[in-house]
């Protein structure tokens, strides 16, 4: 006998009953062999979550807070308590803040904005300039007046005829 033939015979043999312990195809043999390999990589979604113990959540809100706070008697106009630069607005103020990039397409509208802004201020740079060079408005709330009526909207109602 040489050394393969001890080899193979202290190897066991499958029984020919129990075809699912040893599949007969390479195809069945690969798939048996990538599904314990993802297994082992996976993660069960079987496995229980560990808890914690719920701390204690705050009770105080900001407002609550600057209500407690000494010497703050001062309001703003709006109904907003100010400390300092910061304003605490309450929750269900009129005024909510919302910045562009919260909606969709707003990179689009910021730049149309922008552009609008540009060409508005380029115009009136446009006619300051030109109202310095030309004749000069000596008197300073005609210039403002006629600064304004140049700016301003007019609706066709209320233009006189």
């Amino acid at each position: 006998m040489t050394s393969t033939a001890t080899a193979t015979a202290t190897l066991a043999k499958p029984d020919d009953g129990d075809l699912s312990a040893f599949p007969a195809s390479k195809r069945d043999r690969k798939k048996i062999k990538h599904s314990s390999f993802v297994s082992k990589i996976e993660k069960s979604s079987a496995k229980t979550q560990k808890r914690r113990r719920p701390n204690k959540k705050l009770v105080a809100t900001l407002t609550s807070l600057a209500d407690a706070l000494p010497g703050l008697g001062h309001e703003g106009a709006d109904g907003a308590v100010e400390v300092g630069q910061a304003r605490i607005l309450p929750k269900n103020s009129v005024g909510s803040m919302k910045s562009l990039s919260r909606r969709s397409g707003a990179l689009k509208r910021k730049e149309k904005l922008e552009k609008l802004e540009k060409e508005r201020f380029n115009a009136n740079l446009v006619q300051l300039a030109s109202a310095t060079q030309g004749a000069a408005v000596q008197d300073r709330w005609a210039a403002l007046k006629s600064h304004v009526q140049s700016n301003m909207e007019v609706k066709p109602e209320f233009v006189k005829k």
